[in-house]
């Protein structure tokens, strides 16, 4: 689950510009403040030429505005108007990302979210709180209370 500690590197870089105090993970790959999405990380593994795996953290953030219809929030709001430059905010979200993914990756865990698993269920929204979880069409494919994400990066719900 490298989208896990990608994410939780969002928030370190968030936090260092002053913006991430209302900030939580959704799982499994989304950043919200004051319940609205912020940002959306995507990870992508590959091998190159020599066979040699690689991965790709992208990350799209809210920054001077955000599709409220949408249920967006962007950095401006939550700064009360004075987003970070760009060029700040390359710079945190870099330095934060490398630094939760070098940890991760150095924690030598048998499990996915070994090394982060206690970080992000302390950042992770809607713990405790009656959810769906939808396939990528829509529908619905469970309800009920999130308890957790365990160490394999599964959301766990408690069926009503």
């Amino acid at each position: 689950q490298l989208a896990a500690a990608c994410g939780l590197g969002v928030l370190d870089g968030l936090k260092a510009l002053g913006v991430a105090n209302e900030s939580q993970l959704k799982w499994p790959n989304d950043l919200l403040a004051r319940g609205r999405k912020l940002a959306g990380i995507l990870v992508e593994v590959g091998r190159d030429g020599r066979g040699g795996a690689f991965a790709v953290c992208g990350v799209g953030v809210n920054v001077g505005d955000a599709p409220r219809d949408l249920g967006a929030i962007a950095l401006a709001e939550l700064a009360a108007g004075a987003a970070p430059s760009f060029t700040s905010l390359a710079e945190a979200l870099r330095g934060g990302v490398v630094a939760r993914v070098g940890s991760w990756a150095s924690s030598g865990g048998d499990r996915p979210l070994d090394g982060v698993r206690e970080a992000y269920l302390e950042r992770l929204a809607w713990r405790g709180e009656e959810v769906v979880a939808r396939s990528p069409d829509g529908s619905e494919l469970a309800h009920g209370t999130l308890e957790t994400v365990d160490a394999w990066g599964r959301a766990v719900l408690l069926a009503p």
